[in-house]
């Protein structure tokens, strides 16, 4: 029976992700988080198994089975493993510091009491992002309720207080690092931010260097559970190192959350901005306490990140696709909008693109998607970096040396051997510093 259950989930899941579904907190992406958690606990419930990569371990075996019937599970594989993996991940840690929470409500409850506040299991979804289907099933293995017109009640005045909400923890973007608060950063000796991990690192290990409230440095920031949402107060937070990815070359920022080693805080991370080498993590405390000298994990919203970054080697595609169709390097690129739902690619050009180019530009795009090609990154010392053939960059861009250069297709240690060969001009090779596929 427990193998049939887990066999029906990673089939719902594989064949959801393949159509273009994903988990997230809205719609038919909800469902399919309801359904990947509830599989998760039950797995680890029934066979003891550490969650992390459980369902992504069982895609291969499906898709050996169903292959042949169903291609778009053999053409997105990677993909359905990948948001498998951090989808559960992500849940796991949410479900340790949960089925803590909720022994630590059972425990306040009156010994005769077979009833959960309803408050108390809103602010378990709320506060600490627990599952209330979830909740309620462990309720009802404990032989207990939960007050349903009690939590209904904390849920409609939540949401009421949502609609009214027009500023406060949404304007993330609102603390700044001005000249004044960087000339105290420096006398400070604070070290600027090494956010070289936010290349390859899902989560981080990170000091926390400084607190900035708008106004001043601050030694933390706390909040307890029973603080009113509409006087959460939005600050920033430095890092010594980070994985998120500031706003910069037209990549919008990251999202994600800075949880501390004993789990007993997190921080929401709603906007990321450099200012002068320092990343500033901008949002809110959503429970517990954050002190300078905490060492948290930082995490970035990867199913946030992961249309991002193909939004961004889509612009690269769409810059390569241009020069080919109009048999020019006269296209060059005045900038570009890369953020999650949409891509935004700006250039010039001596004479308007006519429809049938545009056609052309589109079908070589997707000719580029459909081949899979591999995308390549890595640093180049900016003069031998200059040499390679068919090279694109921004017009009046400033690079730093060395600089990162991204290729598709083209493996940048055969480029960088010989820079010079007229080949390369048959591949999107570009200097950048954001995050792609691959």
């Amino acid at each position: 029976m427990a193998y049939r259950v887990i066999a029906d989930h990673i089939r719902t899941l594989t064949f959801a992700i393949a159509d273009g579904g994903v988990p997230s907190n809205e719609g038919r992406g909800y469902v399919l988080r309801r359904i990947l958690r509830r599989g998760a606990r039950y797995a680890r419930r029934k066979f003891n198994v550490e969650l992390g990569s459980f369902f992504a371990g069982l895609v291969d075996t499906l898709v050996e089975q169903m292959g042949d019937m169903f291609p778009e599970i053999v053409k997105n594989t990677d993909l359905i493993k990948e948001i498998l993996c951090e989808e559960e991940l992500s849940f796991a840690r949410t479900l340790d510091r949960g089925e803590r929470m909720f022994e630590q409500t059972l425990a306040k409850m009156p010994e005769d009491s077979k009833v959960i506040p309803g408050a108390s299991v809103w602010r378990l979804y709320d506060t600490f992002g627990f599952p209330v289907d979830l909740t309620r099933i462990m309720a009802e293995e404990r032989g207990l309720t939960v007050d349903e017109d009690e939590f209904n009640k904390e849920q409609e005045q939540s949401r009421a207080l949502s609609r009214q909400k027009k500023g406060g923890v949404g304007a993330a973007n609102s603390v700044v690092l001005d000249v004044h608060a960087l000339a105290q950063l420096s006398s400070k000796g604070v070290a600027t931010t090494d956010d070289e991990p936010k290349y390859s690192a899902r989560t981080v290990d990170a000091k926390v260097l400084a607190v900035f409230d708008g106004k001043e440095f601050v030694e933390s920031e706390q909040r307890s559970i029973s603080t009113h949402p509409d006087s959460v107060p939005v600050v920033g937070v430095l890092l010594d190192r980070t994985n998120m990815y500031a706003e910069q070359g037209g990549q919008e920022y990251d999202t994600g959350s800075l949880i501390t080693q004993d789990d007993s805080s997190e921080f929401t991370v709603e906007n990321v901005q450099v200012y002068g080498g320092y990343v500033l993590h901008t949002g809110f405390l959503k429970y517990g306490e954050l002190k300078v000298g905490d060492t948290v994990e930082a995490q970035y919203d990867v199913l946030r990140r992961l249309p991002i970054r193909s939004n961004h080697t889509a612009t690269h595609a769409l810059n390569f696709a241009l020069r080919k169709v109009l048999h020019s390097d006269e296209p060059d690129q005045r900038g570009s909008l890369v953020a999650p739902d949409r891509l935004r690619f700006d250039f010039s050009y001596k004479q308007p693109v006519t429809a049938e180019e545009v056609r052309d530009v589109d079908i070589l795009c997707n000719r580029m998607i459909a081949e899979n090609l591999k995308v390549y990154a890595r640093e180049v010392p900016l003069a031998e970096a200059k040499q390679i053939y068919g090279l694109r960059a921004v017009f009046g861009e400033v690079y730093p040396d060395p600089v990162r250069v991204v290729s598709i297709g083209a493996d940048i240690d055969q480029v960088v051997k010989s820079p010079t060969e007229q080949r390369w001009a048959d591949y999107s090779i570009e200097f950048c510093g954001g995050t792609h596929v691959g």
